[in-house]
């Protein structure tokens, strides 16, 4: 009996001195102190899926919003249709210079039209209205079309012919080459170098006495 109460004392001495079991010292390399967030945070972020166009940023030179009066340039060429007329053939040039009868005549650029010696001839504003001492006042773009406040509306068809639309009747005025696809530019030019008839005044019949 003394000899088993020895052995039980023994026992508890021996594992209270070697304070119970031994916990596996941590490697160096535990990861336990990397949390989700940080983990995360050290992830490269994943790839842009195709056709996410928040990605993506917009080709240079390629309208993000409003235009306002920017005008559309490109190759055009302009003659008259009428022979006999005082109106020469205008030539537009994709860097924005004009010229009319092969002489420099005038700049375009971003929203206005400067003459060869330096001097503004238009501008077209935000909501589409020519503006400047080189057109008669008036004129407003709806579109592609521009509409005079008098009624009469000058247009570029598809095939390049600028017509004008007054009375309820349209004439031709012009042949483009490469007009369709700078309208506006071939519009500008129509009212600043071509003569552009005025729409026939309204006449009231006096009542006879």
């Amino acid at each position: 009996m003394k000899t088993r109460l020895f052995l039980a004392s023994a026992l508890v001495l021996a594992t209270a001195a070697c304070g119970g079991e031994k916990k596996p010292a941590e490697s160096p390399e535990s990861t336990a102190g990397i949390t989700e967030t940080s983990a995360q945070e050290d992830m490269p972020p994943p790839p842009a899926k195709e056709g996410d166009e928040s990605a993506a940023p917009a080709p240079e030179g390629e309208a993000t919003g409003a235009a306002g009066g920017v005008i559309k340039l490109a190759a055009v060429k302009i003659t008259p249709v009428k022979k006999g007329t005082k109106d020469k053939p205008v030539e537009l040039k994709a860097d924005g210079t004009v010229s009319v009868d092969g002489k420099p005549a005038a700049t375009i650029k971003g929203d206005s039209v400067d003459s060869s010696g330096g001097t503004s001839m238009v501008t077209v504003g935000v909501d589409g209205s020519l503006v400047g001492n080189g057109v008669s006042p008036g004129y407003k773009f709806e579109g592609d079309e521009l509409v005079h406040e008098n009624g009469s509306k000058l247009s570029v068809d598809d095939e390049g012919t600028i017509s004008l639309t007054k009375d309820g009747k349209s004439e031709p005025l012009a042949k483009t080459e490469g007009g369709a696809a700078a309208k506006r530019a071939a519009l500008i030019a129509t009212v600043l170098w071509l003569t552009v008839p005025a729409p026939a005044k309204v006449t009231t019949a006096k009542p006879k006495k």
